[in-house]
């Protein structure tokens, strides 16, 4: 879409490169930009962030994580929950007990340092996003505190919530047609903003 729709006489072309990975928390996701994107010297990221990446402490969960999808594999209890649209309760109730054993403050300060650390390696702009069902009053607390104390970084809730069954699929993932919703909606953000440093 950027090559496709934006001419820019100081850029031949436009790359973009993913290093998403589906599960990862902050800290997960800074380590691998570190690890892997820094060498790219990007001009600008792209971070879907939602609730639950702030929440969860990966960390913290992913052993009780795998412990709880086990049991409820072996009871049964998957297959239920899954039947009601709860795709990954597992991942809920090890959350849930992370969070009653340190509270909302400490996890909230780890999340935050987590993101400190991305401004130590990467100063150029940064733009986080999210859909408004997947965001929360924490979320934005937190992204206000990070933007004022930080230039050059941006949070955008408002991407398309993909609840059309033409747009997610039974998981509430996006499928194609959702993925282009929300690139659209991406480029949109980038030209209203004057993100793109075109000429």
């Amino acid at each position: 879409l950027l090559n496709k729709e934006l001419k820019c006489p100081n850029i031949n072309k436009f790359e973009v490169i993913n290093l998403g990975v589906g599960g990862y928390d902050i800290e997960y996701a800074v380590a691998r930009f570190k690890k892997r994107g820094i060498k790219y010297s990007p001009d600008l990221i792209l971070w879907l962030l939602k609730w639950d990446d702030i929440q969860e402490i990966r960390e913290q969960i992913s052993a009780k994580a795998k412990e709880y999808k086990k049991q409820m594999e072996d009871s049964g209890e998957l297959k239920e929950h899954q039947e009601k649209g709860n795709f990954y309760p597992w991942n809920k109730k090890a959350s849930e007990e992370m969070y009653d054993k340190y509270g909302e403050e400490e996890i909230l300060n780890y999340q935050y340092a987590a993101l400190e650390s991305l401004r130590t390696v990467y100063k150029n702009p940064l733009i986080i996003f999210n859909t408004p069902d997947r965001s929360s009053s924490i979320q934005k607390g937190l992204m206000e505190k990070f933007i004022k104390e930080y230039p050059n970084i941006y949070y955008y809730d408002q991407l398309p919530v993909l609840v059309k069954p033409d747009s997610a699929l039974p998981d509430g993932h996006p499928n194609k047609e959702g993925y282009a919703l929300i690139a659209d909606a991406i480029l949109t953000f980038l030209k209203e903003n004057a993100l793109i440093p075109c000429d």
